[in-house]
């Protein structure tokens, strides 16, 4: 375990704060209906981050028994503390979503969301499928940016590129390093990988939020 994500990726408040931009109560029905959770359940997330899937989902569903794992140090100590802010009844763990530390066939449901870009799927999915009761749930959820609506950038001069090109020239390639985003998948590879981790009854949706 360590705090590389929080610390050279993206800090756990932003994490948090853009996360709560689009998933909101006010929205949660939809979001919510969409993972699949239901009241009575022992629910995972993996890659928790800071912890507003979990908050937000306790807070409309406080019949759930709700976990977040996350292999970084610092979002951990976030959600922790934002937990105990919040008043809520959540708990959260620093382990590994390729070997996470609890029995087989521990959990209702278990979700993620911008994780499986991360790991090799044939071993997040095999973990997830490990960790699932008998009939129990995966939800898998990403981010498709090519499909957003994006304003075109402002063209740079030769003189600006000259200067990133400059900036960025001795500054480790951490995203490769670390792998980030090293095992991204196109919307017809999420079910396939998944039936072949022994998921059946697979389904792919596609939602946007929208102002």
């Amino acid at each position: 375990m360590d705090s590389f994500w929080s610390n050279f990726v993206q800090t756990t408040q932003e994490l948090y704060s853009s996360r709560s931009i689009r998933f909101r109560k006010d929205n949660a029905a939809l979001w919510i209906g969409q993972i699949g959770v239901q009241p009575g359940m022992k629910v995972l997330e993996m890659g928790c981050g800071g912890g507003l899937f979990c908050h937000r989902i306790k807070q409309a569903v406080p019949q759930v028994e709700i976990t977040g794992l996350d292999f970084d140090e610092g979002h951990i100590r976030f959600a922790k503390d934002k937990t105990a802010q919040l008043g809520l009844d959540c708990e959260f763990v620093c382990g590994d979503a390729l070997a996470a530390p609890y029995a087989d066939e521990t959990f209702d449901l278990v979700f993620s969301y911008t994780v499986a870009e991360h790991l090799p799927p044939e071993k997040f999915f095999a973990e997830q499928k490990r960790l699932l009761k008998p009939g129990g749930r995966i939800c898998v959820m990403g981010v498709r940016p090519r499909l957003n609506l994006r304003q075109a950038p402002a063209p740079s001069s030769p003189e600006e590129d000259a200067l990133w090109e400059k900036l960025w020239k001795d500054v480790p390639d951490m995203d490769r390093q670390r792998n980030v985003g090293g095992y991204a998948m196109g919307e017809r590879e999420y079910p396939q990988r998944l039936e072949a981790a022994g998921f059946k009854n697979v389904t792919a949706n596609l939602f946007t939020v929208m102002d």
